[in-house]
């Protein structure tokens, strides 16, 4: 860009220093938007379009703008956690997504995983030896997201293994959970008393909390576009 604007009149009458900074000024730029393309491509996040600023803030989605706001100056300062509930379709995945994206915009690094992959991914490492060198890395990222927890029932093995990733991360970074499950099923929803115990302490009572509630908003933009349909065949004919 700044070749290019060597033919400009305005840029060839700055001084030497003037078009020397603006050199700079361009490099940085480029060097953090490249570092930013790099980072959004390792997050494996799937919707790589979700905006905090496309989520629907209405009061009965049980969402408040400032509130959201607020949070998200604090979490990753004060290494908090975020857990977000609510039914089948009332936009938990995005909403984890856009916060995940947000943050990696501000200058982080960010990890998607659906909770069943990421179990998947641990039982590799297992078999390579490798769970140790897995479990570090995955300390290291400054934003963990789990999608889509508590779906599947959980073996003793699993849970000691979500104990392990959450132990492995306070001090380090943010972990962003999704689930269908309310907060207060979570207890019984892990089989060993013990780990059931551990973990909510360590996860769950010093996070933030989002409660989502609503009609899913799959069905709402099904609505929607099922009307603009019969509007435009209405017109048609």
């Amino acid at each position: 860009e700044s070749f290019l604007r060597q033919s400009d009149l305005t840029y060839q009458s700055l001084s030497f220093d003037e078009r020397l900074f603006d050199l700079l000024r361009s490099e940085d730029i480029f060097r953090l938007n490249k570092k930013i393309t790099y980072n959004i491509l390792q997050s494996k996040i799937k919707n790589k379009q979700a905006r905090l600023e496309d989520l629907d803030y209405s009061s009965s989605r049980g969402l408040e703008k400032k509130s959201l706001s607020q949070m998200l100056l604090n979490y990753i300062p004060n290494k908090k956690n975020i857990i977000i509930t609510g039914p089948t379709g009332t936009g938990k995945s995005f909403l984890s997504e856009s916060i995940a994206l947000k943050s990696i915009y501000d200058g982080y690094t960010a990890k998607y995983y659906r909770f069943s992959r990421l179990l998947e991914e641990v039982d590799l490492s297992k078999l390579d030896s490798n769970y140790s060198n897995f479990i570090n890395k995955i300390s290291k990222i400054n934003i963990l997201v789990i999608d889509d927890f508590g779906i599947n029932p959980l073996t003793s093995s699993q849970s000691s293994i979500l104990l392990d990733i959450i132990e492995e991360r306070i001090g380090e970074g943010s972990t962003i959970i999704s689930s269908q499950l309310p907060i207060a099923d979570w207890y019984n929803y892990f089989n060993d008393p013990t780990i059931a115990d551990a973990i909510l302490d360590r996860l769950v009572y010093s996070s933030y909390k989002i409660n989502l509630k609503g009609e899913s908003m799959r069905k709402i933009k099904s609505k929607d576009f099922s009307n603009e349909l019969n509007s435009k065949m209405s017109l048609e004919n």
